[in-house]
């Protein structure tokens, strides 16, 4: 199914390797990016990432036809204030964990699932053998699930055109984030 894609982009300052973008892309022709939802989001994470760290949220974006690619307008909500990590101490600058988006949607015979990595997460947030610590995993699936039933069903995960196949969209059914650490290669520098 077709829809016309909203990008959010959220950026990430203050850390070592940054800055960093997060991307959403959202049903603009249902409404506007849920910004306060995303806000919401973050702040509930915030004491899982360290000090150094702000999330700023962009109020406006481009508006994508899915199956092109191509900008076909923009879009321009609520403002939204930035978001500061709270934990003290140590970090790696290019760990922390992932959210996996599901999707009902099929391409080319294989599913179509979405990532966001939230990186870099505080020292504190890892368990003695490397994988998420017990509580803030919870914080983050606790937030994460209240993020998704807020988001639902405007939250989107596009497979982007490539040159056997045009793209294409498809609501976030499900959404979790793993036990384990996960790495962000691109801004290891």
């Amino acid at each position: 199914m077709s829809h016309n894609l909203g990008r959010h982009r959220t950026t990430w300052n203050g850390f070592v390797g940054g800055p960093g973008v997060t991307t959403l892309y959202w049903d603009i022709a249902a409404a506007t990016p849920n910004l306060a939802a995303w806000n919401t989001f973050l702040t509930a994470i915030q004491a899982r990432f360290p000090s150094v760290l702000t999330w700023q949220s962009q109020n406006s974006g481009d508006v994508l036809d899915d199956v092109t690619g191509n900008i076909i307008g923009s879009w321009t909500g609520a403002a939204q204030a930035s978001v500061a990590g709270t934990a003290a101490g140590a970090y790696s600058a290019p760990a922390g964990s992932c959210v996996n988006w599901r999707t009902a949607g099929i391409v080319s015979g294989h599913r179509v699932r979405g990532r966001t990595f939230l990186v870099p997460m505080s020292g504190a947030a890892y368990d003695t053998d490397g994988t998420i610590a017990a509580a803030a995993l919870t914080t983050l699936r606790t937030a994460l699930a209240t993020f998704q039933a807020a988001a639902s069903p405007n939250l989107l995960v596009w497979h982007r055109p490539v040159a056997h196949t045009g793209g294409d969209s498809f609501p976030v059914t499900g959404a979790d984030i793993p036990d384990k650490s996960a790495v962000l290669r691109s801004r290891r520098d």
